[in-house]
């Protein structure tokens, strides 16, 4: 059940920036897509670096998630 509720939240927050937290590693990104149990991102990427890497993040993996703030 906490995975389905955690899904449609997600899912309300597709095109935003977010950070996720695992149980080892975070991960920075704009989440893409929320389906069959996995979410999609496309990471931020700093400086000069051209390569976008797409993240993938099984939903059952997440401790917990935090939405960028928007500024204005």
């Amino acid at each position: 059940m906490f995975q389905s509720t955690l899904a449609a939240q997600l899912a309300s927050l597709i095109g935003r920036e977010i950070t996720v937290y695992t149980e080892g590693y975070d991960y920075d990104g704009v989440l893409i897509a929320v389906e069959n149990g996995v979410i999609r991102m496309s990471e931020l990427v700093p400086g000069y670096e051209t390569q976008t890497e797409r993240i993938i993040v099984p939903i059952s993996a997440i401790s917990y998630v935090v939405p960028a703030i928007p500024v204005g």
